[in-house]
């Protein structure tokens, strides 16, 4: 499923040259896409997009995905616009495949794992958090990395996602329930 032309088309648009600060586009959504570099790096890995999409039913979904290419691994910005763009290619291709939006979500996500690390021969890597709203089905989030998913209700916020990280994974109690928001 590799190399099909919208994972080829969308992880080329990501890798495009951006600047440091500034908005690309706006538009009218229920939300907003940021990144910001640090006070560390001296180059932003960070990929991001929002796509709305149907099934060859009609039914409708949009994906909100963002990947954090790792630092001191090879071509982190490359890894995260690779997975992004496997990532949604996959959604587009088996979205009539899938009645259960978790597997679908999941096989989306193993997609895109398997687009980099035979990219980058396990060289290279990068984080992705995802967030796939389908009609007629709950909202449906995965995570890799320690790119994190929030739920903000009643003027609080909540980390959803557990780290995927040695760090993250010591002296946690109790288990967040695994991609379902």
């Amino acid at each position: 499923m590799h190399g099909t032309f919208v994972e080829n088309a969308l992880s080329q648009w990501l890798l495009r040259q951006t600047s440091d600060h500034g908005l690309r586009r706006v538009a009218l959504f229920g939300g907003a896409l940021a990144s910001e570099i640090g006070n560390v790096r001296q180059d932003n890995q960070d990929k991001a997009v929002w796509v709305r999409a149907s099934d060859s039913n009609g039914r409708q979904f949009t994906a909100v995905v963002v990947a954090d290419g790792m630092g001191g691994m090879r071509e982190g910005e490359k890894c995260a616009s690779t997975a992004i763009g496997a990532f949604v290619s996959s959604l587009i291709s088996t979205a009539d495949r899938f009645s259960n939006t978790i597997n679908w979500v999941t096989s989306a996500l193993n997609n895109a794992n398997d687009a980099v690390f035979e990219g980058y021969q396990g060289k290279g890597g990068t984080t992705v958090v995802a967030l796939v709203v389908r009609e007629q089905s709950r909202p449906v989030w995965a995570s890799a990395g320690d790119s994190r998913v929030y739920s903000f209700t009643s003027q609080k916020l909540r980390q959803l996602s557990i780290d995927d990280t040695i760090a993250g994974q010591l002296g946690k109690v109790g288990r967040v329930p695994a991609l379902m928001m």
